[in-house]
């Protein structure tokens, strides 16, 4: 799979940027201390969720992590 271009730099203790296909529903996420990856079938209400939430790392933890199927593409 391969990496998107227009990434969105975020602000968290874990998670350098995302970015989305909305096409495909799937989110991109790349954490600070290496790794992105790709989860599933992820409407884009929770795109656009994770973008304004107050706290990214928690938002995520609470509603993508664990929830969707991920994969690890770099």
């Amino acid at each position: 799979m391969k990496e998107p271009q227009h990434w969105i730099s975020v602000t968290s203790s874990n998670i350098h940027s995302i970015a989305y296909n909305e096409q495909d529903k799937i989110l991109f996420v790349k954490f600070l201390h290496g790794g992105i990856y790709s989860y599933f079938d992820v409407p884009s209400h929770i795109f656009n969720q994770i973008l304004v939430a107050e706290s990214i790392g928690k938002y995520f933890s609470q509603n993508i992590k664990g929830i969707f199927r991920a994969e690890k593409i770099a």
